[in-house]
């Protein structure tokens, strides 16, 4: 039913991402917290819009119990007004007051202010969460009746929901449907609500490659978690073959990933992140990089790497054009293997002739892997840590032999001069031989014993990318 707010405070039911404690303390400052909750008879979905959104389930879905869960709070009515905005009342989304199932939470996290308890670590969350009898009370619920067909996700929402899942887990949300919620948002799967409707996948579903008209369909993809792959796209420090094959050692090199509407930068901890920008048209706001397959084990290492637990980055599934490696021979193998052979000489033999911006072949058509044209990868980015900062001194290396294995897989050499070059070594524009031109030089990354820059062979075969004249003393930043 419609309402407007009569009372000084309501019930709020939170399913989306205003689960996340910090996003909603940001909203409504002055909200408290009371406990999680579950909506029977109604099915989660990310509607065509690409937000969370709650529809009654069909009659046929009810032979298997459908529920949303959810978080409570304590809402007064300027708060209210505040939600009322931003989700858009009355287009977006209608106001509705629904009969839900909550358990409050223990002494020392209900009634709290959501912004103090939005600071309490993971610990003290799951220390406080309810578990108690449920009781039936009418909460405020944000539905929309008008958007309720299923659709994918939008890339920005995605970050914020799953930061809604990882408070609403710590506070009591059970780890099956977190799962089946992060099923959905992974992918945007269509027809599949949320709530003990199917058997989630022990890892992120496997993200499906994009064919072409011409392409044959692809097969189902394995059942198996140990036989299943996911495609990684690498836009940092894990396009170093050497330090992927460590990291992932059951990974693959597939091919050159452009990732439309990002761009790279570092971020305030002093490592690479990228952004979302204003257009997704064309290449020109773009992240290049290396794209791999990788297995769930492989996906474990990397989510522990990456510090998804601690909040330093969130795994997301974005569509990622696919382009050919430069070596064309590297295609499928192990990363370690190819690490191996992309260090020898000899490999400069196997090199194709170089690609055209974009992927374009010497007769102006642009290039696939075998039918291919994108696929939905796995990314590591931050939302939380997003401001312009200053690399750190040990990711230095790290990142020049990065580049430069880009390069030689294919990453286009103007894109790592204007995206990265700068963020990584800074510019020195006195550092100009005689002539006018930069001369492409080998530089060993910081902290090498001889620290010398030295003259050899093509711009594909140097491990750093810099054009200044040997010996200049030229010095990566700090």
């Amino acid at each position: 039913m419609p309402t407007t707010s009569r009372h000084k405070h309501r019930i709020y039911f939170a399913y989306g991402i205003n689960m996340h404690l910090k996003q909603m303390a940001k909203r409504c400052p002055n909200t408290r917290y009371l406990g999680v909750a579950k909506l029977s008879g109604y099915r989660w979905q990310i509607n065509e819009r690409g937000y969370a959104n709650v529809i009654e389930a069909s009659a046929e879905s009810r032979a298997s119990p459908t529920t949303v869960q959810g978080l409570c709070y304590l809402i007064g009515a300027e708060d209210e007004l505040k939600l009322d905005r931003v989700e858009g009342v009355p287009t977006a989304y209608q106001k509705r007051v629904l009969r839900v199932e909550l358990v409050l939470a223990k002494s020392s996290l209900v009634g709290r202010d959501v912004s103090e308890i939005a600071s309490f670590s993971g610990e003290e969350l799951k220390a406080g969460s309810g578990r108690g009898e449920a009781e039936v009370v009418e909460a405020l619920a944000y539905v929309s009746k008008d958007y309720i067909k299923d659709g994918p996700p939008k890339g920005e929402y995605v970050a914020r929901m799953r930061l809604g899942l990882r408070d609403a887990l710590e506070l009591g949300m059970s780890k099956e449907y977190a799962r089946v919620i992060e099923r959905v948002v992974a992918v945007g799967m269509r027809g599949a609500g949320a709530g003990g409707m199917g058997r989630p996948p022990a890892t992120s579903p496997r993200p499906r490659p994009q064919p072409s008209r011409t392409a044959a369909p692809r097969a189902s993809p394995p059942t198996s978690p140990a036989s299943a792959s996911y495609y990684y796209f690498a836009f940092g420090s894990n396009m170093q073959l050497a330090q992927m094959a460590d990291r992932c050692p059951g990974s693959k090199v597939f091919a050159k990933g452009i990732l439309p509407g990002y761009r790279w930068h570092i971020n305030e901890r002093g490592v690479a992140n990228i952004v979302a920008t204003a257009t997704q048209d064309g290449n020109d706001n773009a992240v290049q990089g290396i794209l791999f397959t990788v297995t769930p084990k492989d996906v474990k290492t990397l989510d522990k790497k990456e510090g998804i637990a601690k909040g330093y980055y969130e795994k997301i599934v974005l569509r990622v054009k696919v382009e050919p490696l430069a070596i064309s021979g590297l295609k499928g193998v192990k990363t370690v293997v190819a690490a191996g052979k992309l260090a020898s000489n000899s490999q400069a033999e196997a090199r194709e002739p170089r690609k055209h911006r974009h992927g374009q072949d010497q007769h102006g058509q642009r290039a696939e892997v075998a039918g291919v044209r994108e696929v939905e990868a796995l990314v590591y980015l931050s939302s939380q840590y997003k401001k312009d900062g200053r690399v750190r001194a040990e990711y230095v290396g790290r990142m020049q032999l990065a580049m430069a294995d880009a390069l030689k897989l294919g990453v286009d050499e103007a894109y790592l001069r204007a995206s990265l070059h700068s963020c990584i070594l800074g510019v020195d524009e006195a550092a100009v031989s005689a002539h006018g031109k930069r001369d492409f030089i080998v530089r060993q990354p910081a902290g090498d014993a001889s620290g010398a820059a030295q003259t050899s062979g093509s711009p594909k075969d140097r491990r750093i990318i810099e054009r200044v004249p040997a010996g200049t003393g030229y010095q990566a930043a700090a």
